[in-house]
């Protein structure tokens, strides 16, 4: 939820990484001038203490993963894999979209603005949803993380996101839905509304998304 890789430190590092650079493979002596003026530091800055390091093999990630659904970004991301994982459930769709059991890397802002691009009401029933509208609904979801990626992510006002240098990311300035409770709907000017969701916000529009 907060923290992130840096370049420079700030009092809420957590941990610092150097990591040595070398045109070939002879290893580098901790501490030698070579090492000093090859090296890359990279910063572990967390004001809320939630995030957290592991160093994996291999083999160990792919056992940590395991339990992982599927990245949605991922060629084997198919219509057929989504619909199917979608049957599997007769929660609302909104909370199935947040499943990371089932689907890797949707967050909550992805969800609500993916149903609302698919005018997909967040509290029908995963399995009620036609395959055309799973259809439609898989690819919202990997056009708008696509240009989420592009618009360099989203950041808040308590700025908890932002890039390794600094910056801002700028999807924030794009959102169909999220956090615009109380504004005109973009498409049809009916109010948006919020609701809770296992103790998460859901954006939504009670016109588009009926």
């Amino acid at each position: 939820m907060t923290g992130g890789l840096f370049f420079q430190p700030n009092k809420y590092t957590r941990v610092h990484i150097v990591i040595a650079r070398s045109n070939s493979d002879e290893a580098i002596p901790l501490g030698s001038p070579r090492y000093a003026r090859d090296d890359t530091n990279l910063y572990f800055n967390d004001l809320r203490k939630f995030g957290w390091l592991k160093l994996f093999t291999h083999k160990s990630l792919k056992s940590f993963q395991k339990n992982l659904g599927l990245d949605i970004l991922s060629p084997d991301f198919t219509d057929k894999y989504f619909y199917d994982q979608l049957l599997t459930s007769s929660r609302p769709i909104k909370n199935v979209l947040l499943d990371q059991t089932k689907f890797a890397g949707i967050g909550n802002i992805y969800a609500c603005d993916s149903l609302f691009a698919s005018k997909i009401k967040p509290t029908i029933s995963s399995k009620n949803i036609s395959f055309s509208k799973s259809k439609l609904l898989r690819h919202n979801l990997q056009k708008i993380m696509t240009e989420s990626i592009l618009h360099g992510g989203s950041t808040a006002r308590d700025r908890g996101y932002i890039m390794p240098d600094g910056n801002s990311g700028t999807h924030q300035d794009h959102f169909l839905v999220y956090q615009r409770k109380g504004e005109p709907c973009s498409v049809c000017g009916a109010i948006i509304k919020a609701i809770r969701q296992s103790g998460r916000s859901t954006f939504y529009c009670p016109k588009c998304q009926k």
